[in-house]
C-alpha cells in the first residue's frame, strides 16, 4: 500500500491547496486516473473498475475531484497561449513593473531591474509580460517583489489549486472536462452538500468544480439510455439546423452569440446538455 502510495503521490499531485486526501483516496484517485489514460490510450480493456470502500462517505465525489483536478491541469496546459515575442534590451511590464530584458531562454526570461539584475521569469509566467516604450524607467526590485507576492495571494481559487507555488492565473471558464457521478437514488442531494459545505481557501467546492459544467450528479443512466440511438442522433442534427435557421431570425446579437456556442459545443462534443437533452426527447 505505502509503495503504490508513493507512486502516485509522485506522478499526481493529489491535493486541493491544504486540504489532503486520505491515503485510501489518494490510492483510488491514483488507480483511476492510470486506468483513465489506459483506456484513451488503448492499452487496457475496456470494461468497468470496481472500488469497494469501507464506507463510503462521499468517497465517489471525492475520487471524482482528485480525478477532474489532474483533468483541469491538463485543461489549463492544452489552452495556454504562446505570449509575445520578446527579445534582448527590450522593456517590459511585470506585475505593473518595469524591467528590461538581459537575456532568453527557451524556458526562461531573464530580467533586470533598477537595482538588480538576472532575474527569472518562468515559461509559465511569460503571459504576464508586456512591452513598453523603450523610455520608460526601470523600477525596484522590491517593488516588483512586493507585487508579485500580492498578485500571487489574491489569485483565484483554480489557480491556488492547480499552481500553487506559481504566480499563473487559470481562466476557470476554459477548464472544460467532465466527470459524471452516477449517485444512486437520493444520494444527489447528499453529494450537493458536501460541495457547498466543503471550503477550500474559503470557498465552497461546488464553485471550483461546477456542477452541470464539470461535475454531472445523476441518480441513474436513464438520460443516456439513447446514447448510441441513430435516432437520436438524427434529432440532434435536426435541432443543431434548427438552431442554425433560429439565428438567421433573430436580430440580438447576445442572443445569436449564445445559440451558436451551443452549436459549437455540440458539434465538438456529439452531445448535449442534460437539460436540452431531457426539453429535445421529452
Amino acid at each position: 500500500m505505502n509503495e503504490l502510495l508513493n507512486i502516485v503521490r509522485k506522478k499526481y499531485f493529489l491535493k486541493l491547496g491544504d486540504y489532503r486526501f486520505s491515503p485510501i483516496m489518494d490510492a483510488s484517485a491514483g488507480i483511476s486516473l492510470e486506468y483513465c489514460k489506459k483506456l484513451s490510450n488503448d492499452k487496457c480493456k475496456k470494461s468497468p473498475l470496481f472500488f469497494c470502500f469501507p464506507e463510503k462517505k462521499g468517497a465517489s465525489l471525492w475520487t471524482s475531484i482528485a480525478i477532474l483536478r489532474e483533468y483541469f491541469y491538463e485543461d489549463a496546459i492544452k489552452n495556454e497561449v504562446e505570449g509575445i515575442e520578446l527579445k534582448r534590451n527590450d522593456k517590459v511590464k511585470i506585475f505593473n513593473c518595469i524591467a528590461q530584458i538581459e537575456r532568453i531562454t527557451k524556458e526562461i526570461v531573464y530580467l533586470k531591474f533598477r537595482d538588480q539584475g538576472g532575474i527569472p521569469i518562468k515559461q509559465n509566467l511569460r503571459s504576464q509580460i508586456s512591452k513598453v516604450p523603450a523610455q520608460r524607467s526601470l523600477s525596484l526590485k522590491n517593488r516588483f517583489s512586493v507585487n508579485y507576492k500580492e498578485a500571487k495571494t489574491g489569485r483565484n481559487t483554480i489557480s491556488k489549486i492547480l499552481v500553487p507555488d506559481d504566480l499563473i492565473t487559470i481562466n476557470q471558464n476554459n477548464l472544460d472536462s467532465k466527470v459524471l457521478i452516477v449517485t444512486g437514488r437520493g444520494n444527489v442531494q447528499i453529494l450537493r452538500d458536501l460541495l457547498n459545505n466543503t471550503e477550500i481557501y474559503n470557498e465552497p467546492l461546488s464553485k471550483i468544480f461546477i456542477e452541470k459544467k464539470n461535475l454531472i450528479l445523476t441518480p441513474d443512466l436513464k438520460a443516456y439510455k439513447d446514447l448510441f440511438n441513430n435516432d437520436r442522433k438524427n434529432k440532434i442534427i435536426e435541432f443543431i439546423e434548427s438552431l442554425k435557421k433560429l439565428t438567421k431570425l433573430i436580430d440580438l446579437e447576445e442572443a445569436k452569440s449564445k445559440i451558436n456556442e451551443i452549436i459549437k459545443r455540440m458539434l465538438v462534443e456529439d452531445t448535449i446538455s442534460l437539460e436540452l437533452d431531457s426539453w429535445i426527447f421529452r
